[in-house]
């Protein structure tokens, strides 16, 4: 079953053969991928190598990867209760109790700062890419925008060779929506994306009228 589909790839709903295990298969041709990154080739391997050492209760989990001559394939944990973009789009008046907001957004910081941590930041943040799970909790998906700003966690050529002036240089090809025109890369594009997932979520952005105009009066 397809659960989703990009400009040069697919995710598809796959079952392992002697475990019956559910999984989401991310399967992109290689030439697609390519075109995308044409004077940095080796940043088409970067969402693997980004999974293979994020590994995060709120963090998708890569089981398993390999390629054939025309395809890159990841296996990935499956998201069993769909995502956050279906979530809105089912609660009414499609706003979610803010309990439960408050709840995911916390779960999707920690994940955030323990990307953070390891000198990545995920550009990409939005309710499609939030997957829910039958026991509540929420996994980050979809790593393929990740920015390495180190310049060193993401970037060893298979040879040894650091490729971090590779990275540096072509980063400014890639777009995202975390991304404001002409502001520097860094943690706080997480921070903005999600406090605009609290405002998408709740209904509410991140000052109500009232501390607003508290706020105001204060001076602060």
């Amino acid at each position: 079953r397809k659960l989703g589909q990009g400009g040069f790839g697919l995710v598809v709903h796959v079952i392992k053969k002697s475990t019956q295990q559910h999984y989401a298969m991310k399967i992109q041709t290689k030439t697609g991928l390519l075109s995308c990154f044409p004077d940095d080739p080796w940043r088409v391997d970067f969402e693997r190598q980004a999974l293979s050492i994020a590994q995060h209760p709120f963090i998708v989990n890569l089981e398993y990867a390999f390629q054939t001559d025309a395809l890159a394939i990841m296996v990935l944990g499956l998201g069993t209760a769909g995502d956050l973009r279906i979530a809105l789009r089912q609660a009414p008046g499609k706003i979610l109790p803010f309990e439960r907001v408050r709840f995911y957004i916390a779960e999707i910081i920690l994940a955030l700062i323990h990307i953070h941590g390891l000198g990545l930041i995920y550009r990409d943040l939005k309710p499609n890419n939030v997957l829910l799970n039958a026991d509540g909790h929420i996994q980050l998906v979809d790593l393929g925008a990740i920015t390495d700003l180190e310049g060193d966690a993401l970037t060893v050529h298979p040879d040894g060779t650091d490729m971090g002036h590779l990275f540096r240089d072509s980063d400014k090809e890639l777009t995202g929506p975390t991304e404001i025109a002409g502001d520097e890369i860094d943690s706080k594009t997480n921070t903005l994306s999600a406090g605009k997932l609290i405002k998408m979520k709740s209904g509410k952005g991140s000052f109500s009228k009232s501390r607003k105009s508290k706020s105001g009066a204060s001076g602060s």
